[in-house]
């Protein structure tokens, strides 16, 4: 029987996809999360037919909020997780961005949110409070989904820098990254990647700007 087979990131980048086209017999069609990934299937040779369909959300989920914000200070936020396994998504490039605008610039009307848990949680706390920058930002840990929208919307900047390998022996990226759409539906501006999943979801200079992750 014909079937279709969903792809998403990692697991069929860097020649994974190609490795395992062999045993894909009676495939009508990908359907691919990503431009991004759409692109390295077809740099493995797979002549058939790609769809593309993003992830969507369903605005009822994301109901209109008027909580009051801080207009004195600048809010930026991340939101995922805190892996030692997964430091491409760049929680250390903002902390050192948020270091040089607080030490350098003297800009003292920003906080830095993390919104996430996992185990490189105490990490990154050693590392803000090493280079002395407790003050500007905000550990949040784990957040129930029910509580996500109020920090949402009183954000004003949502970023994630994160990295993609290619590397056969360890790609990592985001595949498509629905933090990013989840910030664009409290009109977030966002700062991310010139790479990987996300580059569908932000347009440079229009909702957003696009960065080199390195």
């Amino acid at each position: 029987k014909k079937y279709d087979l969903f792809v998403y990131g990692i697991d069929c980048w860097a020649g994974r996809f190609k490795s395992r086209s062999g045993s894909l017999k009676n495939l009508d069609k990908i359907i691919s999360i990503s431009s991004f990934t759409t692109k390295q299937i077809r740099s493995q040779a797979f002549k058939g037919n790609i769809v593309y369909l993003p992830p969507v959300l369903d605005p009822k989920k994301f109901p209109e909020v008027n909580y009051k914000k801080d207009t004195n200070i600048i809010n930026f936020i991340t939101v995922g997780r805190l892996s030692a396994e997964e430091q491409y998504k760049g929680h250390d490039k903002v902390i050192e961005a948020i270091e040089i605008l607080v030490n350098k610039e003297k800009i003292n009307s920003i906080i830095y949110r993390i919104v996430g848990k996992g185990n490189d949680k105490e990490r990154l706390e050693l590392k803000v409070k090493e280079i002395g920058i407790e003050k500007y930002v905000k550990f949040y840990g784990f957040v129930p989904d029910e509580e996500l929208p109020e920090i949402y919307a009183t954000s004003d900047v949502f970023i994630m820098p994160s990295n993609v390998s290619l590397d056969p022996i360890k790609p990592e990226g985001e595949g498509f990254g629905i933090v990013f759409t989840e910030a664009a539906m409290y009109g977030l501006p966002m700062i991310g990647p010139n790479i990987g999943g996300s580059t569908d979801i932000i347009d440079d200079n229009i909702n957003g700007l696009e960065c080199d992750p390195l």
